[in-house]
This record gives structure tokens, C-alpha cells and sequence, in this order.
């Protein structure tokens, strides 16, 4: 991305990001499948997906500084630098987790015998889609509908990445080192908000309702937005509420398709929902960035997209009924199994 000197190369750079990016996350996913049994998953997804909330909270400040502080240093613009920079602890880690990361607890040296098999028993719960095999998946109407409801979700998300900065702008907030500081309060909220509510999740032993009010309560903050044009305290706050319901939303999510997709087809259940998924993290940028142009505001895409929630969420509620996820309701450890409705 340093090197891009043109809007072609930017496209080309972007696409291959894409593509090495798309494996990444589904990759993830299945991995915390092998080592956590679903009654935990929303708490453990979360904390994962925390890290998300955190770079946002880091990342903001810093790349605000080194745009400002590192610009013109050996040559190179302030975004090179940040590039280089932020960029290269991946790589560094991509490295280390290839020899680090044990694929299943079952391979781990370090856990004893017992314990390697009683991790195996509590992760080997029964699924609520039963003996799903990938091709049956692909033909499964059910998956396509979890897309959607994650489409919904990493459109409202994409619209953070790429206009959060814009939008705290849009507040009156001009020195790109104030923009980067005051990103991070959006963030920090939704991070909290995304462990607290897993957390919560996990306990009662219900996921589509959390889910799907989460949604709910981020399109209303995203319509609420548009209310408050260069006022940056309420700004602030119904950014952050959006933040919390947005990046809630993301483990609880996946509480979902791993409890309904069996062990068979995890991982491309797992691959293809997202893969569909991402297009949102295409289309609510792209369509920002035309009504933006086209109106000078961002207000109507705000609205499309707070409308794109509310219908993922009602998708979820029909397409995935609670008796569905109370069928492979899993045991908890006392006297009565909690449902995972």
C-alpha cells in the first residue's frame, strides 16, 4: 500500500489485501470452534473480536501522528509511513503463529492427557443443522440468510472504517491528530459494549435476541446521527452508541452459524458466509461515497443502511427460530441444559 501512486494501483494493492484477508477471519472462527464448546463462544468470540475495538482505539491516535510527525521523513509521505509501520507487525506475527498456534487441544503437549479429553467432549456437542456436509450448505436457505444478517453488520461496520474520521470532521474537528484521538472514544465504547454483552449472552444462554436488538439499536443510532450536523458531543455519543451495537453484534453473530453448521462443514459454512458477507464492506463505502458526492451529505446513506440493519435483523428472527438453536441446546454444567435460542 505504501508504494500506490495511482487509483489503479490502489485498486489492485486493496483487491490482493482482500483476498489474503478473506481466509483470515473464517480461519479464526473455526479455530476457537476446536477449543471452546458453544456456551462459552460468545464471550470468547468477543474477547477476539475486542482486538478490532482496540486497534481502533490505538490506531486512531497513532496513525494521526505519524501522518503529522513522520510526513516527509527519508522522502516518504506521513500515509507511507503509516503503512510501513502498522503493517509490518503482521507480517512479524504471520510468521510466529505459524509455528505457535496448536490446530486442536488434542495436539497440544502442553495440556495432560485428561485434559485433552475433556476439552474434546465439551467442544463436541451436538449442532443444531445436524449432519450438515459442505454441499448440503450451499444448498441450505438458512445460510444465505445468516449472509444477509452479517451483510447488514459489516455494512454498518465498513461505514466506521472508511467514514468515522469524515464524520468526526464533519463536527468541526479539522487537525487530523484531534480527528485520530477523539475515533478512539467510538471504539472504546464498542469494545466494552462488544464483551459485556457476549458476556451477558453467554450467561442467560440467548443469542438471536441479543443479536438482533443489537442491530436494531445501531440503526437507530446511525438515523440519530444525522440529527445533531456539527454538534460534536452528541455526534460523539451516537457514534459510540452505533459502535457498541455494530461491533456487538459481530460475536454474537458467530455464536450462531457455528452452533447450526456441524463439524463437517464449519469451515466452509464458515468461509462462505463471509464471503458473501464482505460485499457489504464493499457497498455501504461505495455508497456513501456516491451520495456524498451526489448530495454533499451523508445523511441518506445513513438512512439506507440503518434500514439494512432492521431487515437483517427481522431475517435473523424468521430464518433462525429459537427452537432451531434450542434443539442443540448444550449442557452447561448444571442440573438443566440453558438453550442457545
Amino acid at each position: 500500500m505504501m508504494l500506490v501512486q495511482t487509483p489503479q494501483h490502489f485498486y489492485i494493492a486493496r483487491f490482493l489485501l482482500g483476498v489474503f484477508e478473506a481466509g483470515f477471519f473464517p480461519g479464526i472462527i473455526l479455530y476457537l470452534t476446536h477449543w471452546f464448546p458453544a456456551r462459552l463462544r460468545g464471550s470468547v468470540i468477543a474477547v477476539f473480536m475486542s482486538a478490532i475495538a482496540i486497534a481502533g482505539v490505538l490506531g486512531g491516535p497513532v496513525s494521526g501522528w505519524i501522518i503529522s510527525a513522520m510526513d516527509g521523513v527519508h522522502g516518504l509521505h506521513g500515509w507511507q509511513w503509516m503503512f510501513v509501520l502498522e503493517g509490518s507487525p503482521a507480517i512479524i506475527l504471520g510468521i510466529l503463529a505459524a509455528f505457535l498456534l496448536i490446530d486442536r487441544p488434542e495436539d497440544a503437549r502442553w495440556l495432560s492427557a485428561d485434559e485433552r479429553a475433556r476439552i474434546a467432549q465439551e467442544v463436541a456437542a451436538p449442532t443444531a443443522g445436524g449432519g450438515h456436509t459442505f454441499a448440503a450448505v450451499v444448498r441450505d436457505p438458512r445460510v444465505y440468510a445468516l449472509a444477509l444478517v452479517y451483510f447488514a453488520v459489516m455494512a454498518g461496520l465498513y461505514i466506521f472504517g472508511f467514514w468515522l474520521p469524515g464524520m468526526i470532521k464533519g463536527y468541526g474537528v479539522a487537525d487530523p491528530l484531534h480527528i485520530g484521538l477523539i475515533t478512539a472514544v467510538p471504539y472504546l465504547a464498542g469494545g466494552v459494549g462488544m464483551i459485556v454483552i457476549g458476556r451477558h449472552s453467554d450467561r442467560v444462554g440467548e443469542r438471536r435476541w441479543h443479536l438482533a436488538c443489537c442491530m436494531l439499536v445501531a440503526a437507530a443510532a446511525l438515523v440519530a446521527c444525522t440529527w445533531v450536523p456539527g454538534q460534536l458531543l452528541p455526534g460523539l455519543l451516537t457514534l459510540s452508541v452505533a459502535a457498541i451495537g455494530l461491533y456487538a453484534s459481530m460475536p454474537l453473530f458467530w455464536t450462531i452459524p457455528t452452533r447450526y453448521l456441524s463439524s463437517q462443514a464449519a469451515a466452509g459454512g464458515i468461509a462462505l458466509i463471509n464471503s458473501l458477507a464482505l460485499f457489504g464492506g464493499f457497498t455501504s463505502p461505495t455508497v456513501l461515497g456516491a451520495v456524498k458526492a451526489s448530495t454533499g451529505s451523508l445523511d441518506l446513506g445513513l438512512y439506507v443502511f440503518a434500514a439494512v440493519l432492521a431487515l437483517g435483523a427481522t431475517v435473523l428472527l424468521v430464518a433462525m427460530p429459537a427452537r432451531l438453536l434450542d434443539a442443540a441446546a448444550v449442557t452447561t454444567g448444571r442440573t438443566t441444559a440453558q438453550p442457545a435460542r
